[in-house]
């Protein structure tokens, strides 16, 4: 539910935004996955996708060798840059005084963590559930970005990032979002000139899946590795391509409505209910 959310909250800003606050994200090398459909959570695959992750390997174990997602895949299924300058830099032990000068939030003293709420109620985004819920994403949004550039629209921008990056490209468990991003969106003028989802979005990915066995869940962006295990895994008839030729491959592809939701077998071997494919063995 929480990744459902956030990408309604996502898309609900930035439709919001005034015309050239979304021509800003277009030219800072988002406009492909901020005009992504909202993809449904596929829980029993990315069960499936995580009981096979090695991460001795780095790789998923599956019946005919190892498979791993790559950077070809990261640009052709997102439509991100992979191939500009790293996301390097500075690791504060204390972001208060960065959070409050270019967000205007505060954050913990000794802290790095935002809170959830107080930067969704700085975009206009709080009691958000109940709007959620009824599917209705109203104008009460756009009443509270800026709609001219200036200072005000430079901050209502960075709070966006904080949250889109936060939230869905580098998501965590948890409801805080990370302040570790803020170095890298004090000079807006440089956001563009970042590989946002190079080696560090598949480093997250592959931490996110090599965390606890307890976890069920994958806290980093699900709609890459879904639409890696229907592009790559098409006998599990996962996700139904709709859209041919349409770039990113992401915005190509639906997930399967009416698909069994439940697993049959052990650790060992395990099929997901009516593909007639056994993913593990």
């Amino acid at each position: 539910m929480r990744a459902r959310v956030s990408w309604i909250l996502v898309l609900a800003v930035y439709l919001a935004f005034p015309g050239f606050q979304r021509d800003r994200l277009d030219e800072m090398g988002f406009r492909e996955v901020l005009r992504m459909e909202w993809m449904r959570v596929d829980a029993p695959l990315t069960q499936a996708l995580r009981s096979r992750w090695d991460a001795e390997a780095t790789a998923f174990v599956l019946p005919w060798g190892h498979m791993i997602p790559n950077l070809e895949d990261v640009s052709r299924i997102t439509g991100l840059r992979v191939y500009r300058r790293p996301m390097s830099g500075h690791t504060y032990p204390c972001y208060r005084e960065l959070a409050h000068r270019l967000l205007g939030l505060t954050v913990g003293q000794r802290s790095s963590l935002l809170s959830r709420v107080e930067l969704q109620k700085s975009l206009g985004l709080f009691e958000t559930r109940r709007k959620v819920a009824e599917s209705r994403l109203t104008e009460s949004y756009s009443e509270r970005l800026a709609s001219e550039p200036g200072a005000q629209a430079d901050l209502d921008l960075r709070l966006f990032l904080t949250f889109f990056l936060g939230r869905l490209l580098f998501a965590t468990r948890g409801d805080p979002v990370h302040c570790q991003f803020l170095p890298l969106l004090e000079d807006l003028g440089q956001v563009g000139s970042y590989a946002w989802v190079g080696a560090a979005f598949l480093a997250h990915q592959f931490e996110s899946l090599g965390s606890s066995d307890r976890q069920t869940a994958i806290s980093g962006f699900y709609p890459f590795l879904h639409v890696w295990a229907y592009l790559h895994l098409p006998s599990l008839r996962r996700g139904t391509l709709e859209r041919p030729g349409l770039m990113p491959i992401a915005r190509r592809w639906v997930p399967c409505r009416g698909v069994a939701a439940i697993f049959r077998g052990g650790r060992r071997g395990i099929a997901l209910v009516g593909t007639g494919l056994p993913l593990l063995r």
